[in-house]
């Protein structure tokens, strides 16, 4: 019998979290059953290796696929295992974080009965969904709920992934979460959301996202930038749905601003800040940012600053707005 579930979980030297995962593993066999965990161990230098196959042979029940291969980056990683999956739904977790037993369960019969094709849990509170779930199509959903690009945040339809043939981008180390899933999202029919917690994130200081960047990681995270941004405004000339577009739009804008804000906190000097901009066909108009999910004056201000080829050459050369 195919699993219910694949839960998918790239490990880098987790080797201290290994504990607190086999753990949240064995809560979710026991709430679901039918669940196969695809765990990657993406070249950790530490016994994360060793401790996942004294957790595996510890505990025969759990189904799962064990992969071990060199260090090639969390997108890899994650495709990787797409291409092991065999379950009706894919979630994606993080090694230092865990889930809910059965709030899960609960979620993912929900998926079956309303026949989503995407489900959205923790959305804040200010946005009006009612008690438990609603379900709502595409164009409410997107136009309703500000964007959470955190692909972790979701539990997905693997035969739609696999439809649409969709893979992470190789070699991309930050913000590949959105891409993949803007692509799955302008596939999808019906989409539902909650505010029940089912992810339970762990705010870990060590995290690619939260430690301290090295001045070859800060060019790689703003190289990674620049393709987002480019693959947003791929997705949103590429969609032939009017009634989500303006969406579009102000999702591709709001990584262009991401992009100019990131730039000048590095001290980017102004020819390479305009270099990449040309790179990445950055639209002066910037229309749709700020949206109305951000209206702060700061981002107001600053919007009207990056309109202008001139004041981001000021700003970059005054390093206003340096860390």
């Amino acid at each position: 019998m195919n699993p219910k579930l694949s839960l998918i979980v790239p490990i880098y030297n987790g080797g201290k979290f290994i504990a607190g995962l086999g753990e949240n593993f064995l809560n979710i066999h026991n709430a679901l059953g039918n669940v196969e965990f695809i765990v990657i161990n993406d070249g950790s230098r530490d016994d994360t290796l060793a401790q996942l196959q004294a957790l595996f042979a510890a505990h025969p029940q759990l189904q799962h696929h064990l992969i071990d291969t060199p260090n090639g980056g969390v997108s890899r990683a994650r495709n990787l295992a797409l291409e092991k999956a065999g379950g009706e739904f894919v979630m994606f977790m993080d090694h230092d974080d865990q889930l809910n037993p059965q709030e899960l369960g609960r979620f993912l019969d929900v998926m079956e009965t309303q026949s989503a094709d995407l489900l959205q849990f923790d959305v804040e509170e200010k946005f009006r969904l009612g008690d438990g779930v609603a379900v709502m199509d595409l164009a409410k959903y997107m136009n309703e709920l500000s964007f959470m690009s955190a692909v972790w945040s979701y539990i997905y339809r693997r035969d739609l992934i696999e439809a649409l043939r969709l893979r992470f981008i190789p070699g991309m180390a930050y913000l590949e979460d959105g891409i993949f899933l803007l692509e799955y999202m302008l596939a999808c029919k019906k989409v539902a959301a909650t505010h029940q917690k089912v992810y339970l994130y762990v705010n870990n200081p060590d995290s690619v996202m939260r430690k301290k960047r090295t001045a070859a990681q800060t060019q790689k995270y703003l190289d990674d930038i620049g393709l987002a941004v480019k693959e947003y405004t791929r997705l949103m000339n590429a969609d032939k749905q009017p009634e989500v577009s303006r969406r579009l739009l102000e999702i591709r804008d709001s990584f262009q601003f991401i992009y100019i804000t990131s730039m000048l906190k590095n001290r980017i000097p102004a020819a390479e800040m305009f270099r990449r901009l040309r790179d990445v066909g950055y639209d002066y108009r910037l229309e749709g940012y700020p949206s109305r999910f951000n209206r702060r004056m700061r981002t107001r201000v600053l919007c009207g600053l990056f309109r202008s080829k001139t004041a981001l050459g000021v700003l970059a050369a005054s390093k206003a707005m340096a860390r």
